[in-house]
């Protein structure tokens, strides 16, 4: 079952790491997780991140999600957030969901 409400703010163009812990699956015999943001869970996604490609499982039940400054130089506002997981049999799961704020900077570059 998913963990909700798994809110965060951060501030525009920042590079954030992300940390996940979750129950259920075993993260690292997983043979994909894949993350995704967008405005609701029902529009195209804006930033996505997949195992090996922004995502490292850290552990059996915990990765991280590496957001570079560029994924958000242009966002600002709440946004929804979803970490979905394909286990070794090949079975999917969101494991997590939620809010992402994402704040207007004036030291952006």
């Amino acid at each position: 079952m998913a963990k909700t409400q798994q809110n965060a703010t951060m501030w525009q163009n920042e590079d954030k790491s992300l940390v996940f812990t979750v129950t259920g699956t075993t993260l690292t015999t997983a043979t994909a997780i894949k993350w995704e943001l967008s405005v609701t869970n029902r529009t195209a996604n804006l930033v996505s991140k997949t195992l090996g490609s922004g995502i490292t499982a850290d552990s059996a039940t915990q990765c991280t999600v590496a957001l570079d400054a560029t994924d958000t130089t242009s966002l600002i506002g709440d946004y929804y957030h979803e970490l979905r997981v394909t286990n070794a049999t090949g079975s999917e799961e969101v494991v997590s969901a939620g809010t992402i704020t994402i704040k207007i900077s004036t030291t952006k570059s």
